[in-house]
């Protein structure tokens, strides 16, 4: 295997340690998107004090503990492939970690904002990029064209 892309753990588990040679953990895809949604007419039914109630439990018993164990499951990873820390999850592999630089962080971001969305722009229609930016590119700091 010349090169793949996935989670630390997600590559463990699936054996990759027993045929790769080096990890790279830069961060590019992110981990799968889990959305709630609720329609406006029941946001609307519910009063200010229950809709503040229901963000703040979205944000503590969901949104909290699924980043921790993003954070966990990636630290675990890191340690199955390379054995250098515990591995809870079966015997450590041994392949190489090449650390991540700030600039293969810009590099990555470049590629994000230069090649990846608009590509994704030119695939969907004006209004959803117009809902993009307005919500999700506005929190992230970021504009698809």
């Amino acid at each position: 295997m010349d090169g793949a892309v996935t989670g630390s753990l997600s590559g463990f588990s699936a054996g990759w340690g027993e045929v790769s040679k080096y990890v790279y953990p830069l961060p590019i895809g992110g981990w799968d998107y889990v959305i709630g949604t609720i329609s406006l007419d029941t946001w609307k039914s519910m009063t200010p004090d229950q809709q503040t109630k229901l963000q703040r439990l979205i944000k503590e018993k969901l949104e909290k503990p699924a980043w921790e164990v993003t954070a966990r499951e990636t630290k675990e990873g890191i340690a199955c492939l390379s054995g250098s820390g515990a591995c809870p999850h079966g015997t450590p592999a041994k392949v190489e970690v090449i650390p991540v630089t700030a600039g293969d962080e810009k590099a990555a971001r470049e590629v994000l904002v230069n090649n990846v969305l608009p590509a994704w722009g030119k695939k969907v229609d004006a209004a959803t990029v117009r809902k993009w930016n307005d919500s999700i590119g506005k929190l992230v700091g970021l504009e698809a064209k």
